[in-house]
């Protein structure tokens, strides 16, 4: 099984793409606040294509990359998916908007 962890600005954001991911074969979902001093952990927006499809966003803090948008990311789902599945849960996670951490 794969850990993945996907950031969102909201919880119901979070709580939607957890949702989505019940038809795929995924455990130990969990959604938790990101703690203050985490926000300004360098994100990216996450992609089922080979290439990353929105590189301006690339490598900027919670802050830099939502403020000028009005938001931030402020909530997190991390869970457990199966490699036969891992695919798939990208694609909702692509599809809620969610973000990863700067690999």
């Amino acid at each position: 099984m794969d850990r993945i962890i996907a950031y969102f600005k909201s919880e119901n954001d979070a709580e939607s793409a957890m949702t989505s991911l019940k038809k795929l074969k995924v455990e130990n979902e969990k959604v938790e606040e990101i703690p203050e001093d985490s926000r300004k952990n360098r994100v990216m927006p996450f992609s089922s294509g080979g290439l990353q499809a929105n590189m301006a966003e690339y490598g900027e803090s919670f802050n830099d990359a939502f403020g000028a948008k009005g938001a931030e990311m402020t909530y997190l789902l991390q869970f457990d998916v199966e490699e036969e599945d891992h695919d798939a849960a990208i694609k909702v996670l692509e599809e809620h908007g969610a973000m990863k951490k700067e690999e």
